[in-house]
């Protein structure tokens, strides 16, 4: 995979966790059309950057913990 399309991924996974729109992991990794262990490579690489990932497990979806925005420099 390019760069660009891994940074458009990061960002339009982050957009989705900002939104409280991802569901759980297999709904999100649909959603992406990407593995679950994909999925959960790009989680990790958010959370890398300093993102407060967490998951709710009464609704089912991701979400931030607190404010955080991504960039990329």
């Amino acid at each position: 995979m390019q760069i660009k399309d891994k940074l458009e991924m990061l960002i339009r996974l982050h957009f989705l966790i900002e939104q409280r729109a991802t569901g759980d992991s297999i709904q999100l990794a649909r959603r992406l059309n990407v593995s679950k262990s994909t999925l959960f490579r790009y989680l990790n690489e958010l959370r890398n950057f300093g993102a407060p990932i967490a998951f709710c497990t009464e609704e089912r979806y991701y979400f931030y913990e607190s404010e955080f925005e991504l960039q990329f420099y």
